[in-house]
């Protein structure tokens, strides 16, 4: 970043390279839009570059990029949606249903049995949604960027302590929400082995 604040289109070309996919990433599960998501990948680069005069070596890099890419996510969320979020429905257990593009004669059977994948995603999408903003882009930076207390607090500004209660928060919500995909994926015990995977 450095020599991109020098001029050095080289280096510019070079961060984006190793960081777009990563941005992408990001802004989709934040927006839950790809559109939106490509819009504004393009738009964090080109702060950036008009930010390079201005760039000191404070911080971690990711963690200033990944500012500038929440700020814009942010924005955009408000402009949508302003500050009303529609609650999502939940079953009695405040769990998600699971929703089926076509009507079934019987009950799913279990997931690694035939329970199609892009099911199983969208679920998972729509209790990442149900996560206030703060919530959701510290789960995506802590899983995806594997992103310190600390780096999350810089993108956040919130302090380290706070982005910890805040992902614990979130990940309470997101067990609720998902208590009954997670009983449906819970992997079987290797023989011999009764242990479970819990992450």
């Amino acid at each position: 970043m450095i020599r991109v604040r020098q001029g050095d289109d080289d280096a510019f070309r070079e961060i984006v390279a190793k960081y777009h996919a990563r941005v992408h990433t990001f802004l989709r599960h934040m927006l839950g839009n790809e559109q939106s998501a490509e819009d504004l990948t393009q738009e964090t680069f080109l702060r950036m570059h008009r930010s390079r005069v201005r760039y000191r070596a404070r911080c971690r890099f990711g963690s200033w990029l990944f500012t500038i890419a929440n700020n814009l996510a942010l924005n955009r969320l408000r402009d949508e949606f302003g500050s009303a979020r529609m609650p999502l429905p939940t079953t009695e257990s405040g769990s998600l249903p699971m929703t089926h593009s076509t009507p079934r004669a019987s009950p799913p059977e279990p997931v690694d049995r035939g329970m199609e994948r892009a099911e199983v995603v969208a679920t998972v999408r729509a209790a990442l949604n149900a996560l206030n903003e703060n919530q959701r882009a510290a789960i995506v930076l802590s899983k995806f960027e594997e992103m310190s207390y600390e780096e999350i607090g810089k993108v956040l500004d919130l302090s380290p302590q706070a982005v910890k209660s805040l992902i614990n928060r979130a990940k309470v919500r997101l067990k609720t929400l998902l208590a009954g995909v997670l009983d449906m994926i819970q992997p079987r015990p290797i023989e011999g082995n009764e242990e479970y995977f819990d992450d």
